[in-house]
């Protein structure tokens, strides 16, 4: 290592959903998409949201859904949108 500190990355997440069938493991947990299904208590979206948050490497993070208003009421998420 030259000791040289690496720029900060964007990421794009990508949690749209299919246009012409719905996702089974969405329709199985009874939520509109798969970011939203839950996995230890909380939406799918929001470990992957906190984790790239927290990370040193990661600057802009960029989430892609279809409708952002599922969203709203996802709290990593709203904090996201917010800074």
């Amino acid at each position: 290592m030259n000791g040289m500190v690496p720029a900060r990355q964007s990421v794009i997440i990508l949690a749209g959903r299919r246009a012409d069938r719905p996702d089974p493991l969405a329709e199985a947990s009874g939520v509109s998409d798969k970011c939203l299904v839950p996995v230890g208590g909380r939406p799918l979206i929001e470990h992957v949201v906190e984790t790239l948050a927290n990370s040193p490497w990661i600057g802009q993070l960029i989430v892609s859904v279809n409708d952002p208003e599922i969203l709203r009421d996802q709290p990593q998420c709203c904090a996201l949108i917010a800074s």
